[in-house]
This record gives structure tokens, C-alpha cells and sequence, in this order.
């Protein structure tokens, strides 16, 4: 359902000037070695790349563009096996324990569950979560070059982002941001966690080289109507550990 949606969104911008700028945006940042490791969190699609895809690609770089997402590189040292593996990729996973004694006055607390007997499910192959204070990149607006960190609080007890291992398509990412506060992914030939979390959930903002300078991001703009509806399966359960963290 999400990829037929994907699919009708991208035939009508293939027959607008503007929708065919923003699919060639996409294709562009898809074969720029400086950012594939980025399209490659947001997007692997299984069937391949088409105008669907890539729209939904740009409407992802653009929530970065805007500020609107914090974005975090998380090395596991190892690339994911195949789905079937999930025994393998949890083993490469629990390496995230580690991570606390690199930080021992403030530590991350990150840990990913791989869900052993996922099929199909449209809340990713499995969870994330973090118990402490992190820290992301996140985009500052009108400021291309300009670098900062997105100061994150630790979620609740229980409450996790969901995992999302190898393939998955872009809208599937969109639909996790525009609908939850966050996703892991680990991509197929990555040996990085590259996590996304929202504007609306990072409590401030401040400069790389002036930490001085600090803001409150504006949320991400989350859309609305009966298309999202569709497209993020609204009449669907939502899990209870997809809340919110603690803002401060």
C-alpha cells in the first residue's frame, strides 16, 4: 500500500517542472559520494529506485535542509547480514553496549532488539533505544555550511524507535519521522547505525564552533489530511512504546 502511494505521488511530480526538479535533486544527492551514506539511511529500496522513491528521498533531505531533523552516525564495526540472520545481526548489534564505557560521565545507553520473528511489519525488523543524553547533527536553517549539534533527552522506560535493517523504501522512512519520534537504520553495506530523530523532539539546539549560541528548533512539519492517513496507515494500532521522550 505505502509503495502504490509512493508510486501515484511520483507520476504527478514527473508531470510538473517543479516535481521534475525535485526528482532530479534526488537522483543527484543518490550519486554524490559525500551523501550516500545519508540516502542510504533514508532509502534502499528493494524493488529499486523510481520517481516514488526519489520523491520521497527529497521530501526527506528537505526536513534536513529545513532544521527538522537531527541526524547521528552510530559505528557498529560490522555491515548486516542478510534478513533471514536475525540471530547474526543481533549478535553484531549488542557491540552498542559498549559505547557507555567510551562515555562513562555521560553515557548513551544505546541498545537495538531485533525482532526474531518480524514479518512484514510496518514498525521495522526490530528497536532502538537510548537512556541518556545524545547528541546529533542537525541542519541550521538558511546556513548550509554552518554545523550543530541537536542536544536530545533520554527516552522513558520502555520506549524505543523503531529499527529498520537493509532494504526498506523511503516512504516507509517518512512515514516512521512524520508519525513517531525517531528511527534507527542500519543499512545494507553500512557498519554504521545512522539514527533520525525529528526536530520536535530535540530539546535545543547549539553551534559546533560557538556552543554559546543556542536555540529551540522549530518541529518538523508534519503533514496532515486524509493522504497521510493513508499513507502512515493511521487506522492502525499504534505500539505503546512509540511515545515521546522527555523533552526536559
Amino acid at each position: 500500500m505505502l509503495r502504490s502511494v509512493a508510486d501515484q505521488a511520483g507520476r504527478r511530480a514527473r508531470a510538473s517542472e517543479q516535481g521534475r526538479l525535485r526528482l532530479q535533486r534526488a537522483a543527484e544527492l543518490r550519486r554524490d559520494r559525500d551523501w550516500a551514506w545519508l540516502a542510504a539511511a533514508f532509502g534502499q529500496p528493494f524493488r529499486g529506485w523510481n520517481d516514488g522513491q526519489d520523491l520521497y528521498l527529497d521530501r526527506l533531505m528537505q526536513f534536513w535542509d529545513k532544521g527538522e531533523l537531527a541526524v547521528g552516525r552510530i559505528d557498529v564495526g560490522s555491515r548486516p547480514g542478510p534478513d533471514a540472520n536475525r540471530a547474526g545481526n543481533q549478535a553484531a548489534l549488542n557491540v552498542l553496549s559498549e559505547f557507555d564505557a567510551d562515555y562513562p560521565d555521560d553515557p548513551p545507553g544505546f541498545s537495538a532488539f531485533v525482532d526474531p520473528d518480524q514479518r512484514l511489519d510496518p514498525y521495522g525488523d526490530g528497536s532502538f533505544r537510548w537512556s541518556g543524553e545524545i547528541q546529533l547533527g542537525i541542519g541550521v536553517p538558511n546556513r548550509p555550511q554552518a554545523a550543530a549539534w541537536a542536544h536530545i533527552g533520554p527516552l522513558g522506560e520502555g520506549m524505543t524507535v523503531p529499527l529498520e535493517i537493509g532494504h526498506t523504501d523511503t516512504q516507509t522512512t517518512y512515514m516512521h519521522l512524520v508519525q513517531g519520534i525517531g528511527l534507527a537504520r542500519w543499512a545494507y553495506g553500512s557498519e554504521e547505525i545512522v539514527l533520525l530523530v525529528p526536530s520536535t523532539f530535540v530539546r535545543e539546539a547549539s553551534l559546533a564552533d560557538d556552543p554559546a549560541v543556542r536555540w529551540k528548533p522549530d518541529p518538523m512539519q508534519r503533514p496532515f489530511g486524509a493522504f497521510v492517513r493513508m499513507l502512515t496507515a493511521a487506522d492502525s494500532p499504534k505500539p505503546a512504546d512509540q511515545q515521546e521522550p522527555d523533552r526536559g
